[in-house]
């Protein structure tokens, strides 16, 4: 699966979706440097994309740099609102305990 994203990357490496998938692929196979990395290429690439800052901050906060990674679920709340739900209805995996008191109470 990897070697379909990355001959996708290597016709066009200017697609902020590839890198988001390929990053979310990394990051469930447990290779968090290569996901970071291609998490931020997606946000470089296209800042105001919701889903790879949601990842980056899911790679971050399991990394334990929490305020970095509440950053990064702040920006793909104010993107995708629907993160809001998700952080507020997720585990104790998925989010800190002020991000989530922060997406209850909304904007």
């Amino acid at each position: 699966m990897h070697s379909q994203y990355e001959r996708s990357i290597a016709i066009d490496p200017s697609d902020p979706d590839v890198h988001n998938n390929l990053g979310f692929l990394f990051m469930n196979c447990g290779d968090l440097d290569q996901a970071g990395e291609h998490f931020r290429r997606a946000i470089a690439l296209k800042p105001d994309f919701a889903h790879p800052h949601f990842n980056l901050g899911r790679i971050l906060q399991g990394q334990g740099w929490m305020a970095d990674a509440s950053h990064e679920f702040e920006l793909a709340i104010q993107l995708d609102p629907s993160y809001r739900e998700f952080l507020t209805n997720a585990g104790p995996e998925q989010g800190t305990e002020a991000q989530k008191s922060r997406a209850t109470a909304g904007p």
